[in-house]
């Protein structure tokens, strides 16, 4: 671990038992039979069922998997007791851990832990010491910065008042680790989440909002600020690529279920778990060795967007996929169909975020020459790996905004098609304000103001011509035509210099006085007029030139 992020923990943490064990109970009370928690045994998440007497005592436990092997014989009838694997040892949740003995679970493979009331708050198992890596207590001042923050602690406020476990968690956990802003707040709740949003709102204004899938809710706390809070859940994907289907869960079933290890960090804000960074997958690893990875085998399969934030995050990040990572993306990028497999407005949504990477130090064209050193674009399209980000112009005298520069990229991707694949890809623009129009309009604009100027002689390049052609151009045509040919450079240069604001001085109204009649006349005269202030002259030079037009009437 990096000296930096030594300096975020307590050098002498205080752990107890209560930190690591498994906060949930799945219970059945003698006597039950077997067959009758069929329908009930999939919502079980966990591999531990625990038996109750009569009396509500605990007296052992099976292993969930037990029971699934044994409904497939014709003993339903049996007693659930009858399968009975360990009896039950307790601990005190306040036993610290460093006082822990770690073969205890050798002779006691389960145990209760019970709280000051002696009350069951869940157990602990093998898998439960396995948590002690991945449980780090954050250094006091750390803690500190994060409650400074006034929404934060609104909400560990609330969520303590109604003894709802309530985790920070993704990018905020992942840059503040790092020392890097992130406005973006997400929680998990392990509780009630309407009620915890809707008694924020309450408190301190704002609006609580359910989601539209996966039973999270928004707090759109000011009308710039929304705080997004989820259930602690786990996914299963019904085909892949495919949106998943959900369940509640604690906070590391919840952990497991996320993209990359450097996202699955956890810091709790409530109870016992407060200060505590939950860190199941070596997320801090992640940081200081510069390698990110995904948390399964299957990931890219179950989500393939996944492929463009592991690129965002690289670049951002200065970092690299693991090599086993790497070899799995590799061997699935092949058989993830666009079109099919992704939508293309999906794969649009991950080049916005692509694009709108800060492009000081988390350069976007970086990010896209990552995709196609993967070799994604080799299988998706073609012609786009041949596509270098325009980043950097030779233009001066001119401040391109950033939003100039991300319709030129979108457009550069758009240039590169040929017609029938345009109209194929235009979804991948949809979701950016005013792209299915620039993706319809842009293309032929450009293919006319590539006419116009390829008559000119770069070395005696002529006014007019420019000006025809770049009068009514914007700063991303003027990008895009760097781009396409760097020959353009000079005109578009002189276009920024002189042409743009060489304006003509006679009026539609000069004419009519002069005794043009209405009519087309008016346009091709103003015309003229304009020509001969591209080309340097002056009113009387406009005159005089529109005089040739008319002969039969003198200005």
């Amino acid at each position: 671990m990096s000296h930096l992020l030594t300096q975020l923990f307590e050098p002498n943490p205080c752990l107890r038992v209560e930190h690591i064990c498994t906060r949930a109970l799945p219970t059945y009370a003698e006597p039950t039979a077997i067959g009758k928690i069929r329908n009930t045994l999939e919502e079980i998440k966990h591999p531990w069922i625990f038996i109750q007497n009569e009396a509500k005592e605990y007296i052992g436990a099976i292993k969930t998997q037990t029971i699934r092997q044994a409904l497939q014989y014709p003993i339903e009838d049996v007693p659930i007791e009858a399968f009975i694997e360990e009896p039950i040892s307790t601990l005190p949740a306040s036993k610290l851990l460093e006082e822990f003995d770690p073969h205890w679970v050798i002779t006691h493979p389960i145990s209760l832990v019970m709280d000051e009331n002696q009350q069951a708050i869940g157990y602990l198992d093998a898998f439960s010491l396995n948590k002690l890596r991945t449980r780090h207590q954050l250094s006091a001042p750390f803690v500190s910065q994060i409650f400074n923050n006034p929404w934060i602690e609104q909400v560990s406020t609330v969520a303590t008042d109604l003894s709802i476990e309530v985790y920070l968690i993704g990018g905020w956990v992942r840059d503040a680790l790092q020392g890097y802003p992130n406005k973006d707040l997400d929680f998990a709740v392990f509780g009630d989440v309407e009620r915890l949003t809707k008694t924020l709102a309450e408190k301190f204004g704002g609006e609580a909002q359910a989601f539209l899938d996966f039973g999270g809710m928004h707090w759109i706390a000011t009308p710039t600020l929304t705080l997004d809070f989820t259930i602690c859940r786990t996914e299963t994907y019904p085909t892949l690529a495919s949106l998943p289907t959900v369940s509640p869960t604690d906070i590391d079933h919840d952990l497991q279920r996320r993209d990359f290890n450097l996202n699955a960090m956890a810091i709790g804000l409530t109870g016992i778990q407060k200060g505590i960074l939950i860190d199941l997958f070596d997320g801090l690893g992640a940081i200081t060795d510069h390698q990110i990875s995904t948390l399964h085998a299957l990931s890219w399969w179950q989500d393939p967007t996944r492929i463009f934030r592991a690129a965002r995050y690289c670049t951002r990040y200065k970092s690299n996929l693991s090599t086993i990572s790497r070899q799995q993306l590799q061997h699935t990028i092949p058989h993830i169909k666009p079109f099919d497999m992704l939508s293309v407005t999906r794969i649009g949504i991950e080049l916005k975020k692509i694009f709108e990477e800060d492009p000081e130090y988390r350069h976007p064209s970086l990010t896209w020459e990552r995709l196609k050193k993967w070799n994604l674009w080799t299988r998706w399209m073609p012609k786009w790996q041949d596509v270098t980000l325009h980043d950097q112009s030779q233009l001066t005298n001119f401040a391109f905004l950033i939003d100039h520069w991300r319709i030129c990229w979108w457009m550069q991707l758009c240039l590169s098609l040929e017609a029938d694949e345009q109209q194929a890809w235009q979804p991948i623009i949809s979701i950016q304000p005013g792209g299915t129009k620039a993706w319809t309009t842009i293309p032929k604009q450009m293919t006319t103001i590539q006419e116009q100027l390829s008559h000119l002689d770069h070395q005696a390049p002529n006014p007019v011509v420019i000006g025809r052609a770049l009068h009514n151009s914007t700063p991303v045509h003027w990008l895009l035509l760097e781009c396409l040919d760097p020959n353009f450079t000079p005109h578009i240069q002189w276009w920024i210099d002189t042409g743009r604001d060489c304006k003509r001085q006679t009026t539609g109204t000069d004419l009519l006085n002069w005794g043009v009649p209405k009519g087309p006349m008016i346009a091709t005269c103003l015309q003229k007029a304009q020509d001969v202030a591209w080309s340097g002259g002056d009113a009387q030079a406009e005159k005089r030139a529109i005089s040739q037009l008319l002969p039969s009437q003198k200005p």
